[in-house]
């Protein structure tokens, strides 16, 4: 379900790959308005880190989407739906890996006017997010969340039945999302994440020390040292993984056929993509 709905994102999924590059940079240009330098680094750093993942990941990517394709005529087990998600989130690690002397570079040419600007965007999207998440009834926030949940199902397997989204709202009602817990662990991150680089524009280490720092924010991000972060971390997991299984296992026939045929097309994007 995350492939797919990175993939259903839009509807052409090779123009937004191609220029993937283009479009990271102008995000990070959003949060720390690059100079000159930097965009050129940046632009090089990120060229190179997609002809890896077009090389590498790509066709993992597309033989992923095949085999659960060919499983989805099967019921689905929440245990099978965790190991696709790890399948996933080894993909993200791997990635990680080979953009790392990219991040490092980058966070060792950040001034302390770009540290204040990344505070300032931050700051811009926290809004955004309680003006979303944190106002309103309860009701209302919940309803947001199913709508949110129906679309990206429904992506998938086609129009569900009334019972099918009376099951998606129960899941929604029992999951343990909580907007307010979330948003506490998101400052926790970003208060880190400035921290960290505004010691690194203060004091300009070399760049093993740049390395360690930065690996330092992507451990805590991944891997909370607070106990309570990572139970909910897990319990969020468990949960998608359990709701998964549901939805899937209360699909007919046509439905499980509608998306193997959407994982089969979106796989055939990928291999297109890698055979560039």
């Amino acid at each position: 379900m995350l492939l797919t709905t990175l993939l259903s994102a839009c509807s052409a999924p090779g123009l937004v790959y191609n220029n993937a590059p283009q479009l990271v940079h102008w995000w990070l240009d959003g949060y720390v308005d690059l100079d000159g330098a930097q965009s050129v680094q940046v632009r090089d750093a990120l060229a190179d880190v997609q002809a890896w993942h077009r090389r590498e990941e790509l066709p993992r990517l597309a033989e992923l989407l095949r085999v659960t394709a060919r499983s989805l005529p099967e019921p689905l087990s929440a245990e099978a739906a965790c190991r696709l998600y790890a399948e996933v989130v080894a993909s993200g690690e791997r990635l990680s890996v080979m953009a790392e002397p990219a991040v490092v570079a980058l966070a060792a040419s950040l001034r302390p006017e770009q540290v204040r600007a990344l505070e300032r965007k931050y700051a811009k999207t926290n809004a955004d997010y309680r003006s979303k998440w944190l106002v309103g009834a309860p009701a209302d926030l919940k309803k947001r969340r199913y709508e949110q949940l129906l679309d990206r199902v429904e992506s998938v397997y086609g129009r569900l039945t009334p019972p099918q989204r009376a099951l998606l709202r129960q899941q929604v009602e029992g999951a343990a999302f909580d907007p307010a817990t979330s948003y506490a662990i998101r400052l926790q991150h970003q208060q880190d994440a400035v921290a960290v680089l505004r010691q690194l524009a203060e004091s300009r280490p070399g760049s093993l020390a740049v390395r360690d720092a930065m690996r330092g924010v992507l451990q805590r991000r991944l891997h909370p040292p607070e106990p309570m972060q990572r139970r909910y971390a897990d319990t969020l997991i468990q949960d998608g993984c359990a709701g998964l299984a549901a939805v899937h296992n209360s699909t007919t026939a046509a439905q499980r056929a509608h998306a193997a045929h959407k994982l089969n097309g979106y796989a055939d994007d990928a291999a297109k993509l890698a055979a560039r």
